[in-house]
């Protein structure tokens, strides 16, 4: 079998990955490099004629495209799918390469790119059907015609809405929504409820987030949109995004800073190459404000993504915004705030220090503190309302989430009254 992988953008070749010598190759075609609006994979890919070649300390092409797959024990379901080994990237890629995140469409070198593009309807009890059929598998492999990659460890599955009806991608369509049913684990209950409030709550506090929604089947799924899609008079096209993995040229397992990977003053330096560092800086002060003030503690390395085309790079919509200490109420913050990662021991000195490492003043991250804190517990009270919530997703919420955000807006408080804090 040839090893090698060709990697497209929308039916233009744009590269192709292979292994020389056992190492990871990545190398631009002709045709990308001949293309006047041709951009790079992310900053430590530019477009040049030269391949790139991992190397026993830089794999950048492997972690790179490793980024592009799901992971832990969604990667190895996969695996078990297409009967291949979970540690095997390009094996798994050529499986389920043909839609993933951005533009990147990834098939084995040779194989021509796919003309036969369609939507196949998916009723809402077709889909719950195969939630219940693929109970603890992987969504992705609930069909041999779908190839998709969808990063991260949550279960989820990618879908063209169109009025309102549910449709799968085969070949090269593009979906234009994420679903993502309830976790198999009981540990981690009312999931998609908990993801849909804070995603609302998120943009009632003016963070920029997707529209999302809640629905019922009657088991809840979770709906978001794909900022990497948009729909056109001519169907739907993908946009080019990297995560912050991606972006600072890290392997997967550095999104979390206790593993000795991306901290929040790697985040706030890579800002500076943006085409627009100022929006950027003052949006991600605020999503580390409110991911402190709604208890996630899972907002890692790959839960940033951003925007990529021949202009450069900009910053992407926030999503994976939810409450983790509803379930895990003493996890400790994927990214400390001055090497403090217990929420409950953060101080005015610790804000001080990301004021320093964002650029800002303290007193606009004062501002910014004021704001939110005194908006955030409002604003949930409001959102409890909403019709699409059962009462018992509700409940859940009132009982876990709103007693988090309170406690956080609490010390948020002892924080702002401190006479030296400005």
């Amino acid at each position: 079998m040839n090893a090698a992988l060709a990697v497209w953008n929308q039916g233009r070749r744009l590269g192709e990955i292979s292994l020389q010598q056992g190492r990871w190759q990545f190398v631009y075609a002709a045709e990308w490099l001949g293309w006047a609006e041709a951009f790079p994979l992310s900053p430590y890919f530019p477009v040049e004629q030269e391949p790139f070649i991992d190397t026993a300390d830089d794999k950048r092409v492997e972690w790179f495209f490793e980024n592009l797959l799901p992971e832990g024990g969604m990667r190895e379901s996969l695996a078990r799918c297409a009967e291949v080994s979970s540690q095997d990237t390009l094996a798994l890629l050529r499986r389920y390469g043909e839609e993933s995140a951005g533009v990147l469409t990834v098939l084995p070198a040779g194989t021509p790119f796919p003309t036969d593009s369609a939507y196949i309807p998916l009723a809402m009890d077709d889909l719950r059907q195969r939630i219940i059929a693929t109970a603890g598998a992987p969504l992705l492999a609930s069909s041999e015609n779908l190839h998709m990659s969808l990063a991260g460890v949550q279960n989820k599955l990618g879908v063209r809405v169109m009025d309102g009806e549910l449709f799968l991608p085969q070949g090269d369509a593009a979906s234009t929504h994420i679903l993502k049913p309830e976790n198999q684990n009981a540990d981690f209950p009312f999931c998609p409820a908990n993801e849909f409030f804070c995603m609302r709550l998120a943009a009632a506090l003016g963070l920029p987030v997707p529209d999302v929604s809640l629905h019922h089947l009657p088991e809840a799924v979770y709906r978001i949109s794909r900022f990497d899609r948009v729909v056109t008079a001519q169907g739907v096209e993908r946009r080019h995004q990297i995560d912050l993995c991606q972006r600072l040229n890290k392997w997967v397992g550095y999104k979390y800073e206790s593993h000795g990977g991306i901290t929040s003053r790697d985040l706030f330096n890579s800002l500076d190459q943006l085409v627009r560092p100022a929006v950027a800086r003052d949006r991600v002060l605020r999503w580390m404000i409110f991911n402190y003030l709604i208890g996630n503690t899972d907002a890692h390395g790959k839960n940033l993504a951003f925007m990529v085309d021949s202009n450069g790079v900009d910053l992407a919509p926030f999503y994976d915004l939810l409450c983790v200490q509803a379930w895990l109420p003493d996890s400790t913050m994927a990214m400390s705030l001055e090497g403090e990662n217990r929420p409950g021991w953060i101080e005015a000195e610790h804000w001080r220090g990301l004021a320093t490492e964002a650029g800002v003043p303290v007193h606009l991250l004062r501002a910014y503190l004021q704001r939110l804190a005194d908006k955030v517990e409002i604003i949930a009270g409001k959102l409890l309302g909403d019709d699409s919530l059962t009462e018992a997703e509700r409940n859940f919420i009132t009982q876990y989430i709103v007693p988090v955000i309170r406690e956080r807006v609490g010390c948020v408080q002892a924080v702002l009254a401190e006479s030296g804090f400005k």
